[in-house]
């Protein structure tokens, strides 16, 4: 810059400064403002707050507080927005404590929380499922004189829906939103459709839109893509098609989300192929397709035992990234798992093993889905002496074995005609905290009734009864 003669102020490297964190790209963010005194310019709190925030969003919390506690010493590097930019952080990837910690210094520093603050904090309580504070934390702002705007009232909305308290977010949307004479958003009403779709209540979920084109807020991306959601779980994928059609005639663009969820339920109604279409149309249209899109297509493949079709895709994602992707993506546990199960059904054991070698050599830890595919492959064989030792691997690597671990092992045994092992399995599942579900007492029951014990079968019957399962 200084061969070229090009004179840059603060405000120049506020923008460079602001690219990099946007990109998540912090060492070169940090190189430019370790380079601003060279030039004759001072950063302000404009650069410190970007910088803040970049750290944030990366989620290097450590360094962000390490970063905010060199700015106390640096005459008005801190200001309010600076607060509120660490305090975002904190709600999303550190503690409550700490938030209401830097709340508490934010006073003790001269500097007044603002309704900013307060969203944020109530936001971070939502997150963790602390309702009941968070609607405290409304009161105080109410107290205090701050009017709550539209985003925080769509927090607590959220967090509520979250918590499965859905009467009284509705009774917050329609009786505190809509009558007192705030404007609810297409965020606002995103958030009430998603949650009426997780409750079935698909008549409420029309009216929402009905009340949306009444009050002329229109739907963005996400409205769409929550509704195709909510249908492909259902198995409409007609409907899901209709709504991409819809979208695309109204000149809402479809996004990552929209082609992904489309290649989900095509790939559930067997339409593998056209799937693909769909990735080389998204890709065709500039909108590369992330790590999830890949997970749903190897996925499909895998269960439909076409290897050869899922390992080029796998390589494809990662082993040569800088063919389809814009930024480099590395296999995780998800992507391994789908080709693990998918040689396992068409029983290539060999092409399994080298799988487990491929993870272990890029550091990629199995997790309890893992063993329970490999477990499940064992005892469909017969080698259940396979299985046991699995579950004591993952014992001992400190895995915590979950409900389909101890569903298979029970399989394994009740198929050895070990029925009384698997029930002592059943209690020691119980002590640890992980209950039963249908399908674990569906086995057991199956078992004793293959053996002709019709008392052990009827009580475990009645205990499922009990238990408000529906045999």
């Amino acid at each position: 810059m200084s061969r070229m003669q090009i004179s840059f102020d603060v405000t120049s490297f506020n923008c460079i400064i602001d690219y990099y964190c946007t990109t998540g790209n912090m060492h070169e963010a940090f190189s430019v403002y370790d380079n601003m005194g060279r030039y004759g310019c001072s950063p302000n709190d404009y650069t410190y707050r970007n910088l803040l925030r970049g750290l944030c969003k990366v989620s290097h919390l450590a360094q962000a507080k390490e970063f905010m506690a060199c700015l106390v010493d640096i005459s008005s590097a801190i200001d309010q927005k600076t607060f509120n930019a660490l305090l975002l952080g904190i709600c999303k990837d550190g503690t409550l404590d700490e938030a209401l910690d830097l709340c508490e210094k934010m006073v003790t520093s001269n500097f007044l929380p603002d309704t900013h603050t307060y969203t944020i904090l109530l936001s971070g309580f939502c997150r963790k499922g602390k309702i009941v504070p968070a609607v405290i934390l409304l009161q105080m702002m109410l107290e205090k004189g701050f009017v709550p705007d539209i985003v925080t009232y769509t927090c607590l909305l959220n967090g509520l829906i979250k918590e499965g308290q859905l009467k009284v977010a509705s009774y917050l949307f329609q009786e505190i939103i809509c009558k007192e004479g705030m404007y609810a958003d297409c965020i606002a009403y995103n958030s009430m459709i998603n949650g009426y779709l997780k409750a079935g209540m698909i008549h409420k979920v029309d009216m929402m839109i009905c009340d949306m084109h009444r009050n002329e807020v229109y739907p963005n991306p996400a409205s769409y893509n929550i509704l195709m959601h909510g249908h492909i779980k259902k198995g409409h994928l007609s409907r899901s098609i209709y709504l991409y059609k819809d979208m695309v005639r109204k000149g809402i663009r479809p996004n990552n989300v929209t082609y992904r969820l489309l290649m989900l339920g095509l790939s559930k109604h067997g339409m593998v192929e056209i799937a693909i279409k769909l990735l080389d149309k998204m890709v065709l249209e500039g909108i590369y397709p992330d790590k999830l899109t890949f997970d749903v297509l190897i996925t499909a493949f895998s269960e439909k035992s076409r290897m050869s079709s899922a390992l080029q895709l796998f390589n494809l994602v990662f082993a040569e990234k800088e063919i389809i992707c814009k930024e480099g993506m590395y296999a995780d546990c998800i992507a391994y798992n789908s080709m693990i199960n998918g040689y396992l059904k068409a029983g290539m054991i060999h092409k399994v093993d080298m799988m487990i070698c491929d993870m272990h050599r890029n550091e990629v830890y199995p997790n309890p889905a893992s063993y329970n595919i490999l477990m499940h492959g064992h005892i469909k064989k017969g080698h259940f002496s396979r299985s046991i030792y699995l579950y004591k691997d993952m014992v001992r690597k400190g895995i915590r074995p979950n409900n389909v671990t101890y569903r298979l092992l029970m399989l394994g045994l009740s198929k050895h005609g070990m029925v009384e092992i698997a029930i002592k399995l059943l209690d020691k599942m119980v002590l640890e905290g992980i209950y039963p579900d249908k399908l674990t007492f569906d086995v057991l029951i199956t078992a004793f009734s293959e053996k002709s014990r019709m008392s052990s079968a009827l009580q475990l019957f009645n205990c499922m009864k009990r238990l408000y399962m529906k045999p």
